[in-house]
């Protein structure tokens, strides 16, 4: 296998190592959506690679999952009010109806 450049009617394919890097920590972000397309672009390399790809793929997400929600969850215990406590569920659910109202507005 190499890398090669070429031009298409609107795009140019550049195999950058950065740009590869750059899209994976992206997708990371979003482990719902971004894994089909890299396991297809994957797929030549053969099984093994494949599956080391899942694998580091599932490990950043994991290690970014953990290093996000650490440190919300310390310091959510630090804040105390009494009406998170007891509104606290009611919020988290408006929050969510408003973002899929906000969602379906906009024609997302």
């Amino acid at each position: 296998m190499h890398g090669h450049s070429h031009r298409h009617y609107d795009h140019v394919h550049d195999p950058s190592h950065i740009t590869v890097l750059g899209l994976f920590l992206l997708f990371t972000a979003d482990p719902c959506v971004a894994v089909m397309p890299i396991m297809l672009a994957a797929a030549p390399l053969g099984a093994v690679k494949l599956t080391m790809l899942v694998l580091v793929y599932e490990i950043a997400t994991l290690a970014a999952m953990v290093g996000l929600v650490l440190p919300a969850r310390a310091g959510a215990n630090v804040i105390r009010a009494h009406w998170i406590e007891r509104y606290g569920d009611a919020a988290a659910g408006a929050t969510i109806a408003a973002v899929g109202l906000l969602v379906l507005s906009l024609g997302w």
